[in-house]
């Protein structure tokens, strides 16, 4: 008897289940996908205890005759491909036509479908991998699939499923996101027959987060459009005021694909940098275009990771598009009541309606939105102590947090000298700094990486070094701080970066030598402070990301004094 043996068609399916199938959301995932290249406009996913008793999805799509629909239930039967060189130009959500046989390896699927062209449409049940029963029967146009006891017959990897509101929300998380990447399909969530979500399919993005956010999500977004000979970026990011304690609602599409990739997230968050607080992360939403050839989604089984040729020039575009969109005084907080703040997003929205439609979105720059505002011409009118300037503007009253104003001021000050000039600044004598053993370990593991920074150190012996030279630029008081923050920086850092750890020591050099809560400023002293905030790079935000100034507009007084 050979050693080596060709499985049964039952067990390889089962074995492709363990890849595609993890769980209730794989099974959405896979049959939505396969809804939307049969071109459906409408997709309804309706499920029952998070997917463990019952999955269902309709559609208004193409359908199926009867041959198509046996020949789905075998594995690598695909209408997507036709052979090899088909995989590098990818256009479709699936193609390895593994879904079908995989999904009903597991549980008991029962498939419906029904084409344009044919009176009566056809029906298949299949359990654990077997047909028990096919036939021609009444039916609307599209497909309709029923997964129920998903895993009834692997019980092992049924007990390994998260509780049924995770496995729900999971569901929601996928569906939610496939919404924000096909805006022109309706796309209706159930769970329990009560209605999660449904967007209205009418291609416009700001449309379909206001159904899956809320509308309330509307007056604090911002469009990207950025496109060139390589990339084409667009789609809404949420004010630094929208932010959030994790980075879930970040989603990236490629090509209309939604995926996961480290890399472009940190560009996002890169982009955001200085921008928001410690610990907080945007809302993004973004749609990004590329040649398929320089896409390879056939790495990952569930087709959520890809590997992109030019990864390093896509992330700099994505970068420099979301910094150019932060860079407006539409992040300026406003403060107004409730109603005013939504009535005040309408005109917007009106003036974007036509701007998602699916055929447009990816393929035409959308029109300039409301395109890049400079800082706000001010008076100052007085100071409210202990930390505010008080100025004049054409919109109303602002307050200005000196100490946060003066921040930005003097980090953009520090972080140009130290990006543009490579050199050590030389003290005009050695500092001694003594240290902790940790802090000494620290120091000789990275020798090279601080002296590339601009620290001259000299050992002295002990935990004790002689420091002779910081970062160009910074200033001179108080230097043994800025070698202690490298030194945190380090031990809490995986894999050290030189540009973050210089923001982060930049950061931390403007948050002592600014202007302090409780200073009281000359007229003269405000006015230069105002002059200066004005012309930096992002006047809005301290390097921390708190709110450099803030705006009451004219409106929202004199609706509060009654004068309307």
């Amino acid at each position: 008897m050979p050693k080596i043996v060709v499985l049964d068609e039952i067990t390889a399916n089962q074995i492709a289940a363990g890849e595609v199938v993890e769980r209730p959301a794989s099974v959405v995932k896979e049959l939505v996908e396969n809804s939307l290249d049969a071109g459906a406009t409408i997709i309804t996913v309706d499920v029952s205890e998070g997917g463990l008793k019952s999955i269902s999805v309709v559609d208004n799509g193409s359908g199926m005759d009867k041959e198509d629909a046996r020949l789905a239930m075998l594995r690598y039967a695909t209408s997507k491909i036709r052979g090899f060189e088909d995989l590098n130009t990818i256009t479709t959500m699936g193609f390895r036509g593994e879904a079908l046989p995989s999904i009903a390896a597991v549980s008991k699927l029962k498939l419906k479908t029904k084409t344009s062209g044919k009176n009566t449409g056809f029906f298949i049940e299949n359990h654990g991998g077997n047909i028990v029963s096919s036939g021609e029967t009444g039916a609307q146009q599209g497909t309709s699939i029923i997964v129920e006891d998903l895993f009834y017959n692997t019980p092992a990897r049924r007990k390994h499923l998260k509780n049924r509101a995770t496995e729900g929300g999971l569901i929601g998380d996928f569906l939610s996101r496939l919404a924000i990447s096909h805006p022109s399909v309706k796309i209706t969530y159930k769970q329990n027959g009560r209605e999660v979500f449904s967007t209205p399919g009418s291609g416009v993005l700001f449309e379909v987060l206001a159904a899956i956010y809320g509308v309330r999500i509307l007056g604090e977004l911002l469009h990207v459009d950025f496109i060139n000979d390589q990339v084409q970026i667009k789609g809404l990011i949420g004010k630094p005021s929208l932010k959030r304690s994790t980075r879930q609602q970040i989603t990236i599409i490629i090509n209309k694909r939604y995926i996961r990739s480290n890399a472009i997230t940190q560009a996002v968050l890169q982009a955001y940098q200085g921008l928001l607080p410690t610990g907080r992360f945007p809302v993004a939403a973004l749609h990004i275009t590329l040649d398929t050839r320089l896409v390879d989604a056939n790495i990952h089984p569930a087709k959520m990771e890809i590997r992109l040729l030019n990864e390093k020039e896509v992330c700099a575009h994505v970068r420099h598009s979301l910094r150019k969109a932060l860079q407006t005084s539409l992040i300026i907080p406003k403060e107004a009541g409730k109603q005013n703040r939504f009535e005040m997003v309408l005109p917007e929205i009106a003036a974007a309606e036509t701007e998602y439609k699916q055929e447009e979105f990816l393929l035409e720059p959308t029109p300039e939105y409301p395109g890049l505002a400079l800082f706000p011409s001010l008076q100052v009118i007085g100071h409210f102590h202990p930390t505010y300037i008080l100025c004049r503007g054409e919109e109303g009253l602002y307050l200005i947090d000196q100490h946060a104003a003066h921040e930005r001021v003097l980090y953009e000050k520090y972080l140009t000298g130290i990006l543009e000039n490579l050199n050590s600044q030389l003290l005009l004598a050695p500092h001694p700094v003594h240290l902790n053993p940790a802090e000494s370990h620290q120091i000789m593991e990275h020798t090279d990486f601080l002296y590339s920074l601009g620290f001259e150190i000299d050992y002295l012996g002990g935990n004790t070094v002689f420091l002779r030279g910081i970062p160009a630029n910074f200033p001179t008081i108080d230097v043994e701080t800025y070698l202690l923050d490298a030194l945190d920086y380090l031990s809490a850092a995986n894999t050290p970066e030189r540009r973050d750890l210089l923001l982060h020591l930049a950061a931390r050099a403007a948050c002592r030598s600014a202007i302090k809560s409780g200073t009281r400023m000359s007229l003269d002293e405000m006015q230069e402070l105002v002059k200066k905030i004005s012309s930096a790079e992002n006047p809005y935000t301290c390097p921390h990301g708190r709110p450099t100034l803030a705006l009451y507009p004219y409106r929202e007084l004199t609706r509060r004094f009654l004068r309307t």
